[in-house]
């Protein structure tokens, strides 16, 4: 890997050489970072097409390579135990954890820190947009998703369920650590 940093006025460009090997062949892809005052996000250079901007939580050309081109997640839909289950559905639930991320776990992970859970002697109290992201994360089933049907879960690989939590940890870990 090999990187290059320029300077010009308030913009910092840092650019990125990654080698991936797929199936012995090596593709390289020139990712730079693109920083302008407080916002940042990942380019192409080559293409100068947007990877990741500064609001995206988990890199969405990282994460689908990750899961399918490195781990191969989609061929564990050949398993039994799996194969009620395809792509599509791993992306599904994928899109559906994301946008509960942000849009339930994110908003208040920095109210959350100054406002921290309080205990009178009695209860627990803490702000209400906890109980909220929790509600919604029960019931959305990602509790028991790695679980089999008949015991009430979604049945789904560990591997699409760690990328599952990657997209609750990287909006709001300590609400995160609750349903765990």
């Amino acid at each position: 890997m090999s990187s290059r940093y320029f300077l010009n006025y308030f913009q910092i460009y840092v650019s990125f050489d990654h080698n991936y090997v797929i199936n012995d062949n090596t593709v390289t892809c020139e990712i730079g970072l693109v920083s302008m005052d407080t916002s940042f996000s990942f380019v192409n250079k080559h293409s100068s097409e947007t990877i990741m901007a500064a609001d995206t939580l988990i890199n969405d050309f990282e994460l689908p390579f990750q899961l399918y081109d490195v781990l191969g997640a989609e061929t564990l839909t050949q398993h039994p135990k799996f194969a009620e289950h395809s792509r599509e559905t791993f992306d599904a639930v994928l899109n559906t954890a994301n946008k509960m991320a942000t849009d339930l776990f994110l908003p208040h992970n920095h109210i959350a820190d100054k406002n921290e859970p309080q205990f009178d002697g009695k209860k627990v109290s803490m702000i209400n947009d906890v109980k909220v992201a929790f509600d919604a994360y029960r019931e959305s089933g990602f509790i028991a998703g790695r679980y089999n049907f008949e015991d009430g879960g979604m049945q789904l690989p560990e591997t699409v369920m760690t990328a599952v939590a990657g997209y609750f940890m990287a909006a709001n870990p300590s609400t995160t650590a609750y349903p765990f």
